[in-house]
């Protein structure tokens, strides 16, 4: 309820008898007012709104939700919580993160399977990705506060061009179906109306597919000389078997400052698991 913040507020109704409104406050990272997010080929920013919950989902007596938030002065993330909460006077943070996509990532949905495996859908854009509808999720054996690889389910395809009730708003959704699957709904920018469109996709699992880090600083280097090299390491959670195609450094400023010195994956097979 401030900006910038450290505390959620959780409240409970007590249903048995005189109906009770109970609230308790929970410390958690920092969090501001997301910046609006960039997108590709103009200066317009997308809106993000401000960091109110974007749903949320009491499963196993956790409840998991998500919120915007600020990552840097030019970025929004999409941070996610679970926090145990059997009782109100148990409240506790199990986990958190934040999901950054392409560059941005705002407005997140979530839910879970059947199988107890987290599902979050999202929007994401960057200078060099058009507004794309994202996701990403986790197994409950995953590392507490991680999420794996993020993945655009549907391509944005041109310049989101806010007018008249046209405002990219908190319209991200994500249900679990009497299958055990997730239904993500999220928008995108669409290359028909130049406004936004709709994507809608099932999810049966999170994505298998993981590398890590996630990021790369060499820091401070100087000009003209090779900094050492830092190691990424690919895996699949998958059931089946996946075959690399190749590895290569394909979008981003300054591509010519970087190069892969070791590949160990492109034409490889990693089993499953």
């Amino acid at each position: 309820s401030y900006n910038p913040g450290t505390r959620l507020n959780v409240f409970s109704i007590n249903l048995s008898g005189t109906l009770v409104l109970s609230s308790a406050d929970l410390s958690v990272a920092g969090f501001g007012i997301p910046p609006d997010a960039t997108q590709p080929a103009t200066t317009a920013l997308i809106p993000t709104n401000d960091f109110r919950m974007l749903g949320a989902v009491w499963v196993n007596g956790v409840l998991w939700c998500g919120q915007n938030v600020q990552v840097s002065d030019a970025s929004a993330g999409a941070r996610w919580y679970g926090i145990s909460l059997t009782s109100l006077a148990g409240v506790a943070l199990s986990q958190s993160g934040t999901i950054t996509g392409s560059g941005n990532a705002y407005y997140p949905a979530i839910a879970l399977n059947s199988a107890g495996e987290t599902v979050v859908g999202y929007s994401t854009s960057s200078s060099t990705q058009f507004a794309s509808s994202g996701l990403t999720g986790r197994n409950p054996a995953d590392l507490p506060g991680t999420m794996r690889m993020p993945t655009v389910y549907r391509e944005g395809g041109d310049v989101y061009a806010e007018g008249d009730f046209q405002r990219w708003g908190d319209y991200s959704g994500a249900s679990k179906d009497p299958n055990g699957n997730v239904w993500l709904i999220t928008e995108f920018a669409s290359s028909l109306t130049s406004t936004f469109g709709t994507a809608i996709a099932q999810v049966t699992s999170p994505p298998a597919l993981t590398i890590t880090p996630s990021s790369l600083d060499f820091g401070g280097q100087t000009y003209n000389t090779a900094s050492a090299s830092k190691n990424l390491t690919m895996v699949n959670y998958g059931s089946g078997s996946l075959t690399i195609n190749a590895v290569s450094i394909a979008s981003g400023p300054g591509l010519g400052d970087f190069t892969i010195d070791t590949d160990k994956c492109s034409g490889m097979t990693l089993a499953a698991s």
